[in-house]
């Protein structure tokens, strides 16, 4: 949310790093990649060991920025707001002919994603 394109958050437990195949390789995701003197690609043990390219520097500022401000209005605040939007949507959605809901309407099902299908026919 409010985060620019290209960043992004990954999180993985440190036990099951080695369990990911890597598909793309880069100076940025092996051991001491500052030192250029090295001629061995040893992939680092770090959770760098994702990071192939070189840092989207613009991007990750960009979604900092954006992630505190997510923090000042509260998490809370923001679910709240995003799930009486959901709400809303999917009530205009149900006045209109021919449309047919597919996001589950109970308390918690739904988040800030709605889905909904013409149905044929309809009009």
């Amino acid at each position: 949310m409010f985060g620019p394109e290209g960043p992004a958050l990954f999180c993985v437990r440190p036990g099951i790093r080695n369990q990911f195949r890597l598909n793309q390789y880069g100076w940025h995701m092996v051991e001491d990649a500052l030192d250029f003197a090295r001629d061995d690609w040893r992939v680092t043990v770090s959770a760098r060991r994702f990071e192939c390219g070189r840092p989207n520097t613009l991007g990750n500022r960009a979604l900092s920025a954006s992630l505190e401000l997510l923090a000042e209005a509260g998490i809370t605040t923001v679910a709240a707001q995003v799930v009486a939007h959901s709400a809303y949507l999917m009530d205009a959605l149900a006045a209109l002919p021919g449309i047919e809901n597919l996001t589950p309407r109970a308390p918690g099902r739904y988040a800030g994603i709605v889905n909904f299908c013409h149905v044929r026919g309809a009009r």
